[in-house]
């Protein structure tokens, strides 16, 4: 896990998308470290780009 991979983990009150680091059991991630789409988008300098058709985690 090298924090450039991120998973879909709900949304907030608002509808804005939430994710977590790949890896992250997101059932048991408390929604306080999931992380907005808006501040992920600001801190790549562009669009998050979705992973299809990736295989298990090595």
């Amino acid at each position: 896990m090298d924090g450039t991979l991120w998973r879909t983990a709900g949304r907030t009150s608002t509808g804005e998308q939430l994710y977590v680091l790949d890896g992250v059991d997101v059932d048991a991630c408390p929604m306080w470290v999931r992380e907005r789409e808006t501040l992920l988008v600001d801190l790549t300098g562009g669009p998050l780009t979705p992973v299809t058709g990736r295989g298990a985690a090595a």
